[in-house]
């Protein structure tokens, strides 16, 4: 009895010990975010604006929010690929590994996870966009959107007309 009895407190520590294990690695999102700019370089806005003035080299600019995000405003030539889907399109989108890829979001989170998938596929020279477009729309840079051109000038500002919209949110 005693033998059968250690025989069940090794199995059941056994079977304990990995979900212990397991329980104590998750990590938060700002351990996540925090190993992620580790690997993954981000451009300013400013760096992209002048990529975006300069034609010297191709340059592909992936929008990765919602679409409620992107109608509410989206920077010039960029990709609409909504998160979730650009590792199923990008190979579409770009074939060559070499070339430059910037992706942003609405502050910089999602797109540094996206640009991390980007890189695991095997994409070189992969940005993600600091700040987001928050953070490019705050510089007073051009937006898009359904009706034209759209110049923000109020970005730091708490305008209650422009409240709604996710771009303009802290």
């Amino acid at each position: 009895m005693k033998n059968n009895m250690k025989k069940i407190d090794l199995v059941l520590s056994l079977i304990a010990l990995p979900l212990m294990i397991s329980a104590q690695t998750i990590k938060t999102k700002q351990q996540v975010l925090s190993e992620i700019k580790t690997e993954i370089s981000q451009i300013s806005p400013e760096q992209l604006k002048i990529k975006m003035d300069s034609s010297k080299q191709e340059l592909i600019l992936i929008d990765i929010r919602t679409e409620r995000e992107r109608d509410a405003g989206y920077i010039s030539s960029s990709l609409w690929v909504p998160a979730g889907f650009l590792e199923m399109k990008i190979q579409d989108i770009c074939k060559n590994a070499e070339t430059e890829i910037v992706v942003y979001c609405r502050g910089g989170n999602r797109s540094m996870l996206a640009a991390k998938a980007l890189r695991q596929l095997g994409y070189k020279n992969v940005f993600s966009l600091e700040g987001g477009i928050n953070s490019w729309g705050s510089k007073g840079y051009t937006l898009y959107n359904f009706l034209g051109e759209i110049k923000v000038v109020s970005a730091g500002k708490k305008d209650p007309d422009l409240s709604a919209f996710d771009v303009f949110k802290e």
